[in-house]
């Protein structure tokens, strides 16, 4: 009986981590969220003092090694 529990503990690790694989890798519009913004423009130099928002977005799916793409059109308030 503990031999079944083995193997079946070991199939959901496997789903579980294809899964986490699988959806990291798809494709998303207009999904970016305030956080991403924050990193893009800190990572930028740009002040994170004032209002934006984002009017488009797309990230690309990641590869297998990581390379991906991403595109924000930020709109500041002033």
């Amino acid at each position: 009986m503990a031999r079944h529990v083995k193997w079946v503990m070991l199939a959901v690790a496997a789903i579980t981590a294809g899964w986490s694989i699988y959806s990291g890798m798809a494709e998303r519009f207009n999904k970016a969220t305030p956080k991403d913004l924050l990193f893009i423009l800190n990572w930028g130099g740009i002040s994170t003092n004032q209002n934006f928002e984002v009017i488009p977005s797309y990230q690309s799916r990641r590869s297998f090694t990581g390379d991906h793409v991403d595109y924000y059109c930020i709109a500041t308030k002033i």
